[in-house]
């Protein structure tokens, strides 16, 4: 078990993608149009997408402490992963789209009204994206909450 043992669930699901390979990983960046950090990466080689085991961050917002949850990791390719088609374009691309999420961003995890998103400040494929809840039942568009500067911050704190 490696550095991130513990965070998938002990089961099969359809967000389990099949094994990441390097060709994989080239092929969805030039899908996704970004790269994904180093850590999201780690993970996928190690398992690629499917149900979390540790399901609840702290988010601390306007003055007050709650939790909110991710269920799903998406991995890369086969029929669910965040590169995968979905109605001509990508399953991140489509979360995008039906939810009104900013262009710069990844869609990595969704589940009802609630999705998380790797926003990236550029297009520079170096710096390291920020981990962004998005709380979509809002009438003015999504609110957005900026949660962790890098990935492996985000993973660390998952409860």
């Amino acid at each position: 078990m490696g550095k991130y043992g513990g965070l998938y669930m002990d089961v099969t699901s359809q967000w389990d993608c099949p094994s990441m390979t390097d060709q994989t990983e080239v092929e969805a960046v030039r899908r996704l149009r970004f790269k994904l950090p180093i850590a999201y990466t780690e993970i996928l080689r190690d398992k690629n997408g499917g149900l979390l085991n540790r399901t609840h961050f702290p988010l601390h917002i306007a003055h007050m402490e709650t939790q909110a949850r991710i269920q799903v990791l998406f991995g890369l390719g086969g029929t669910h992963g965040m590169d995968a088609d979905k109605d001509g374009s990508t399953w991140s691309d489509w979360f995008i789209g039906q939810w009104d999420y900013p262009q710069n961003c990844i869609v990595f995890s969704q589940f009802g009204a609630a999705g998380w998103l790797l926003q990236y400040d550029s297009d520079d494929l170096i710096v390291e994206p920020r981990v962004v809840h998005a709380y979509c039942d809002c009438i003015d568009g999504p609110l957005l909450t900026a949660v962790s500067d890098n990935f492996e911050a985000f993973v660390s704190q998952l409860r």
